[in-house]
């Protein structure tokens, strides 16, 4: 069953969702009109060079060899081509920057889970305080690893989309289809495409921001002086990759990675690791006590109630993070002898 931070993780990626489908609907939109006009005028020309045929000025097969060169050769549908890239690239550049927020809220939410249950379960406050965005932000400028934030290539994205375009063209000139029905494959897959393409990427980018959170909680404890393993957790379906599988339930120190069969891995996610080890993930970490009892018994049931009110409490102590020394301070408890527990 998902834990409060994965199914903060998942509402966060339905939600990304739901925004880039109107992105998108409105580039595919944007798309349509703009092929309008180049549509407008091939039907007068097609209207201009049957007529011809009827007259015998020209024959049918000249007529076909016409029709076949019109889409790949005017000059006119270049022009086209180019807006459609320009206009799916900005498209493109919105996804990225919804997702790359999306990204600090998910490491934020699950950077307080870890923190909820490091303190639950052993039973003592150590003192995290909580992070929102402008903490993660801060953060990540003092570690640009730390969250990577992808950025659009617009050369790379220009040559996507003219893939897209002449391969909705070759198609539809294949598969003998006219003009306007060539334009709606081009403006559907040009979004279709493109959306899900983006939505694996938003769940790879969240998956990594859900663990790097984790990680840091855990690795903020550490530095309190309190010995905490991190444990890989598999999600287990038809679709879960053999390597992870294997991973399920293996614990390491909190720096070191986890040793798959496609390489080293600091968490599931991890922008650093093999893209093999990494795309389309959707695993998580847990945490480990070797020196603490455990608890699990003793804990009140996993709730959202009960995170709810853990992060009140920390808000009412106005603890602050020092980006600086990467720590939390003027907080309850902000510091634990780093000989305790050890």
């Amino acid at each position: 069953m998902p834990d409060i931070g994965e199914r903060y993780t998942d509402k966060a990626l339905e939600g990304l969702r739901r925004r880039l489908r109107e992105v998108y609907s409105d580039a595919q939109r944007d798309v349509a009109m703009k092929l309008t006009s180049f549509e407008h005028a091939h039907k007068e020309r097609v209207k201009k060079h049957l007529a011809e045929v009827r007259e015998g000025k020209i024959t049918k097969a000249d007529y076909d060899a016409w029709m076949r060169g019109q889409v790949f050769q005017r000059e006119q549908w270049q022009k086209k081509q180019a807006q459609i890239d320009e206009i799916m690239t900005h498209a493109d550049e919105q996804a990225m920057a919804m997702l790359n927020d999306g990204k600090v809220d998910v490491f934020a939410e699950n950077a307080n889970f870890m923190g909820w249950q490091l303190e639950s379960g052993a039973g003592t406050d150590f003192g995290f305080g909580l992070y929102n965005q402008d903490a993660v932000r801060r953060l990540i400028r003092n570690n640009d690893d730390l969250l990577p934030r992808p950025r659009i290539d617009k050369a790379k994205d220009y040559e996507w989309y003219n893939r897209i375009v002449s391969d909705a063209v070759t198609q539809g000139i294949l598969q003998g289809e006219a003009l306007d029905d060539i334009m709606l494959r081009i403006a559907n897959d040009t979004g279709e495409r493109s959306i899900n393409a983006m939505l694996r990427n938003a769940r790879t980018a969240y998956t990594g921001a859900q663990n790097a959170g984790r990680q840091t909680a855990m690795r903020q404890l550490e530095d309190k002086g309190v010995r905490v393993q991190k444990e890989w957790a598999a999600f287990h379906d038809s679709s879960t990759r053999e390597a992870h599988a294997e991973l399920d339930g293996q614990r390491v120190d909190v720096d070191q990675p986890f040793d798959s069969m496609l390489g080293p891995i600091m968490y599931p996610g991890d922008p650093g690791a093999d893209p093999a080890n990494v795309y389309n993930c959707r695993c998580s970490l847990v945490y480990h006590f070797p020196n603490y009892p455990d608890r699990s018994g003793e804990r009140a049931e996993e709730d959202a109630r009960s995170f709810e009110r853990w992060k009140a409490r920390k808000e009412s102590g106005k603890q602050v993070f020092d980006p600086s020394r990467a720590i939390w301070v003027n907080g309850p408890r902000s510091n634990i002898d780093p000989r305790r527990r050890r």
